[in-house]
């Protein structure tokens, strides 16, 4: 499944008369609840768990779609110490394919990890209509990417899940590698005018700061605004009666 959230359902209904028993299906979307939603609609099927990382692809006109990193599949099980035939057998499919992937041991805290960089990064991109070099460089997109992922490290503790300062310093170097240039996916989002996945990010994280008694200004403040900005771009391609 490689869709956005908002195209799920309809991509679920498409995807129907394919599924079967044991049919093992991966979700490339972005935070933490793709999974779910499929599984749901398909207790018949294995949905495993699933990341896509390192890519940089930017749609650039007629040009179609740029990039200088193909990225990687990181997926599997919750718990891939001892790696089940499926993970296995998706391993090797991938390998014919000549795709790239690893199956982390543990799944659940590489898939947190992703959301923490997607909620930073992406949001603090999108608003103020920066690339990679911005959060990598002094200022303020940069201190808004921290701001918004130290409160995914307060929510993600009470989740059960040990997010720390060492998850922070990997996304550093990961980004030390990104094209200062480069456009998060986001930021191509807003530019483009489309509905943006900020329920995926911040409003997730504005959910459980609420369940837990967490307070979670930043990310409250990124959603009422990118919410805003979707509403603004729809409002500009309304016909005006």
């Amino acid at each position: 499944m490689a869709v956005k959230s908002h195209h799920l359902d309809e991509a679920l209904d498409d995807l129907a008369p394919l599924v079967g028993d044991g049919t093992v299906i991966l979700s490339v979307l972005n935070g933490l609840t793709s999974e779910d939603t499929i599984a749901a609609r398909f207790p018949q099927a294995h949905v495993l768990l699933c990341i896509a990382l390192a890519m940089d692809a930017r749609r650039d006109g007629e040009r179609g779609v740029l990039w200088t990193q193909v990225g990687r599949l990181d997926f599997g099980e919750a718990d891939n110490t001892d790696p089940s035939a499926d993970v296995l057998r998706v391993q090797k499919a991938l390998d014919r394919a000549g795709l790239a992937w690893t199956t982390p041991v543990d799944m659940r805290h590489a898939m947190w990890w992703k959301f923490m960089v997607n909620v930073g990064a992406n949001q603090a991109t999108a608003l103020t209509r920066s690339g990679y070099g911005a959060l990598r460089d002094p200022g303020g997109t940069r201190d808004l990417m921290l701001a918004l992922i130290h409160e995914v490290l307060a929510v993600a503790a009470v989740e059960g899940v040990a997010l720390d300062a060492e998850d922070v310093a990997r996304w550093e170097q990961v980004l030390a590698g990104q094209p200062a240039d480069g456009w998060t996916s986001m930021r191509q989002d807003v530019e483009a005018g489309r509905t943006t996945e900020v329920d995926l990010f911040g409003g997730t994280v504005v959910d459980l700061g609420r369940k837990h008694g967490i307070a979670t200004p930043y990310n409250q403040a990124a959603a009422w605004a990118l919410r805003g900005l979707t509403e603004a771009g729809a409002r500009l391609t309304t016909p005006q009666r």
